[in-house]
């Protein structure tokens, strides 16, 4: 229990040294926007709109802490050594220590859960959620199973999204807890009614299913990044992207970066659990059910999640680590490397969360670099969610988000014949349309390793005059 408390603490610490200084992306930028009125229909497009978390996130400004971005990760931060140890307890009581302490270290101190704990996002809380309430439902067989339903019913609040984890799980407790159905099914509602009545009552009912209706369908066939979107990838890349996901930025697999000897470390001591598992005749019945609860959640991500952004894959890390885990401690030689492994994942861990927390992503640099050689007469800005920051940090600059890359087209063209000098960033809707009359003005970077989503950015100037290329749609 030592070696957990002190695991737990290492995963705090991650955390909190992956705190960056500014909000850095649209979804931070909303929630720092709902902490200061909470309006579900002005955080789109995201339904319906974090209400635990921001209510969490309230309570901690009302605390004392003024900074948005640390009253925004402190919650999940502050709760993960009590949902750490609630996860090795648990799920040493199901499947025995070293699974326990694989789920544990994983969990705790893999990087993948360490950039997006200390990012001002909603997964760092919902994981400490997630990891405590599956480790409830497993310690105490009498009233476990029906708080840790609760407690999944108010991870909702936080993250929708990860809806087929509770489902799977909930279907799981009620076959396994069939004289338990009712307190189980009363206990879940009763913790996603905590936060939907309040909104109901906040917000007209009839708009708010308009709101999730639109929400839905603009998820699925538009801006979500899903297999069903425009120019979507096919099922085998989005697995595969998945995966890239899962095993270099989630557990900081062999990338060719810093750290070289750690992750090398890493690669073969996650492959080796992985294989002594396979290759286990005596398997436990837990492996395959974690491995059943997880399938849900793995078809909702490679189908309709946004696979770029590798803070997706987090549900999946404590099943991974138990899996590593149950493979190391069959042997001697494998329970020597569990050390190992939390060392390793420390030692690439703490310079990604550092790089996180004092390198400015490119959405803030670009910000600070217009702000630094522009002023904000006679300049248009024709941007993507980056638009975002900009209305956070600089809302002097006139900032546009084009709904269509016709608008781009006629817009730009527009405002540069007018005399304005018209700016375009490469993520802006369209941006290829206009490519060509783009003079490159600056880029910008940040490593993938740490946040492979828009990790690159350009900006360039839109020159009205310019002669486009052959065969280039104006």
């Amino acid at each position: 229990m030592a070696a957990a408390l002190g695991i737990c603490l290492a995963g705090a610490a991650l955390r909190l040294a992956a705190v960056p200084r500014l909000l850095g992306d649209l979804d931070s930028v909303n929630f720092a926007r709902g902490l200061h009125g909470f309006d579900v229909f002005a955080q789109a497009p995201h339904f319906p709109g974090y209400p635990v978390l921001i209510a969490l996130s309230q309570l901690t400004r009302a605390l004392g802490v003024d900074n948005d971005v640390w009253a925004l990760a402190l919650p999940g931060i502050v709760l993960w050594p009590l949902a750490g140890m609630l996860l090795f307890a648990g799920v040493r009581r199901a499947a025995g220590q070293w699974p326990a302490f694989g789920a544990l270290i994983v969990s705790s101190v893999a990087p993948g859960v360490a950039i997006a704990g200390g990012w001002p996002c909603s997964e760092g809380l919902g994981l400490s959620i997630l990891c405590a309430a599956v480790g409830v439902m497993t310690l105490a067989p009498a009233w476990g199973p029906a708080a840790g339903t609760l407690a999944m019913g108010l991870m909702l609040g936080v993250r929708l999204s990860w809806w087929p984890v509770v489902a799977a799980v909930g279907v799981a407790l009620l076959w396994r807890h069939r004289d338990q159905s009712v307190r189980l099914l009363g206990a879940g509602a009763f913790g996603v009614l905590v936060w939907l009545l309040p909104m109901l009552v906040m917000f007209d009912p009839q708009q708010l299913l308009a709101l999730g209706q639109g929400f839905g369908h603009g998820h699925v066939f538009g801006w979500g990044g899903t297999a069903l979107g425009d120019g979507a990838a096919t099922l085998l890349q989005r697995g595969g992207d998945a995966l890239w996901a899962l095993w270099v930025v989630g557990l900081g697999g062999s990338h060719g970066g810093g750290s070289a000897v750690a992750e090398l470390c890493v690669s073969m001591i996650a492959a080796g659990g992985f294989a002594l598992v396979a290759a286990s005749r005596d398997r436990d019945r837990w492996v395959a059910g974690a491995l059943l609860v997880c399938v849900p959640y793995a078809i909702w991500l490679v189908g309709f999640q946004n696979v770029s952004k590798a803070r997706h894959v987090l549900p999946l890390l404590p099943v991974v680590g138990a899996l590593i885990g149950a493979g190391l401690g069959g042997s001697r030689a494998g329970r020597m490397a569990m050390p190992l492994l939390a060392v390793a994942l420390c030692a690439i861990s703490t310079p990604r969360a550092l790089t996180q927390a004092n390198h400015a992503v490119p959405a803030v640099a670009l910000a600070r670099w217009v702000t630094d050689t522009r002023a904000p007469e006679g300049l248009m800005i024709f941007a993507g969610q980056e638009a975002r920051v900009f209305e956070r940090y600089a809302p002097m600059y006139r900032v546009v988000r084009p709904d269509s890359a016709e608008v781009l087209v006629k817009e730009t063209r527009r405002f540069a014949a007018m005399g304005v000098e018209v700016l375009v960033t490469s993520s802006a809707p369209g941006y290829e349309r206009v490519a060509d009359r783009v003079t490159p003005a600056r880029s910008f970077s940040f490593p993938d390793s740490v946040r492979p989503h828009a990790s690159e950015l350009s900006v360039g100037r839109f020159e009205v005059a310019a002669v486009p290329q052959p065969g280039a749609v104006l």
